[in-house]
């Protein structure tokens, strides 16, 4: 996950993941593309979200971008439960965010 700011307040939010899939069988494959479609579908129409993916024979990258200063959209990810935010979604602050994932073993890296 990267986040780009300015000063404590978060501006964009980029997460990029990418899974092997190239010991799975067809069947699976297939169940895979269909959660693909779903995640596509739910930020679809969210104006301040993008999701995109690349599915190859042997993995999948899946990007998903967010336009962390527009509230409407944080609003619509976090009922939606795309996106876990606590209070307000007016300015999301970096240092909260950082103890945030800390607190849930993620390593922060500047």
């Amino acid at each position: 996950m990267q986040l780009e700011a300015k000063g404590d307040t978060i501006h964009t939010m980029t997460q990029t993941s990418t899974v092997e899939v190239g010991e799975l069988t067809d069947e699976q494959k297939t169940l895979v593309e269909d959660e693909i479609k779903k995640a596509e579908a739910n930020f679809a129409d969210i104006k301040g979200a993008e999701y995109t993916y690349e599915f190859g024979d042997t993995e999948l990258k899946e990007t998903i971008t967010i336009d962390m200063t527009d509230s409407d959209s944080l609003d619509q990810l976090s009922s939606k439960n795309l996106l876990p935010i606590q209070g307000s979604t007016s300015k999301i602050s970096l240092k909260a965010t950082r103890t945030n994932l800390e607190e849930q073993g993620w390593t922060v890296v500047e």
